[in-house]
């Protein structure tokens, strides 16, 4: 870089200078970030009952009983077999 190119490079460096927010532009700045956060956390919080009542409903509506659980299949019999059933060893 030749000396006109620094120079130009330190001019244009030179009017970024820094310019601080006034007062009365933190003030806003900071309000807003704080109504942000809490409009944030309301949301978490209705989110989270919501899912907590959604969870209630659910265990709520599901069958109380584990009886329902079991399939829908004959009773085996308990008692002696019938007379015309003769149990065979030999296979025919």
């Amino acid at each position: 870089m030749d000396h006109f190119e620094r120079e130009l490079a330190r001019m244009m460096r030179d009017a970024e200078e820094h310019t601080p927010f006034d007062p009365a532009q933190r003030n806003r700045l900071r309000t807003g970030i704080r109504d942000r956060r809490r409009v944030r956390s309301a949301q978490k919080a209705v989110g989270s009952v919501l899912a907590v009542a959604g969870l209630g409903a659910g265990l709520f509506l599901l069958p109380h009983t584990p009886d329902s659980d079991r399939p829908q299949a004959p009773l085996p019999l308990t008692g002696r077999p019938s007379p015309d059933v003769t149990p065979t060893l030999s296979p025919t």
